[in-house]
């Protein structure tokens, strides 16, 4: 039998962990060129309000991704095909299938992820705004002004429209 010197320890082996849902990690980002359009990524489950938003940011310039749950846009965010790097503005429907709107906006938060996110929800309670305001989102009522949150939109991502 092996003696350890006093300063030696057996070598430990890592804890072994469950599978988890894959992590959400910030980006590193080159500042985008004037040339390329900002992409913006829409998750509403509505299937008609998600198309109206869709088509109205291309309108004013955005190149848009769009998800109808919580863990499609989750998935967005951090599968190497999609790009995460070049994602400039998250638009979200509070309430969605897997994963709610702010809980997306705390995952990117909990990783210092400050990435702009806009808020959109027909249950307009004060815990929602409080949240939305804790998280850094901006918070935007049902029915909601197209046009005021594709301005919002180009404003967050830079655009003048």
């Amino acid at each position: 039998m092996s003696r350890l010197a006093p300063t030696e320890r057996p070598a430990e082996r890592p804890a072994e962990r469950p599978a988890e849902r894959p992590a959400i990690v910030p980006p590193t980002r080159a500042p985008r060129s004037a040339a390329v359009a900002p992409l913006v990524i829409v998750a509403e489950d509505d299937d008609e309000l998600r198309q109206l938003l869709c088509h109205k940011l291309r309108r004013h310039g955005c190149r848009v991704m769009a998800a109808r749950t919580g863990l499609e846009l989750a998935q967005l965010l951090v599968e190497p095909g999609h790009e995460p790097a070049a994602v400039e503005l998250v638009i979200t429907d509070i309430r969605m299938p897997g994963l709610t709107g702010l809980e997306i906006v705390a995952l990117l938060r909990q990783v210092d992820w400050a990435l702009p996110v806009i808020v959109i929800t027909g249950f307009g309670d004060l815990e929602a705004h409080a949240e939305a305001a804790r998280l850094g989102a901006m918070l935007f009522d049902k029915p909601v002004d197209l046009d005021v949150l594709a301005t919002a939109a180009c404003a967050a991502v830079g655009l003048d429209r």
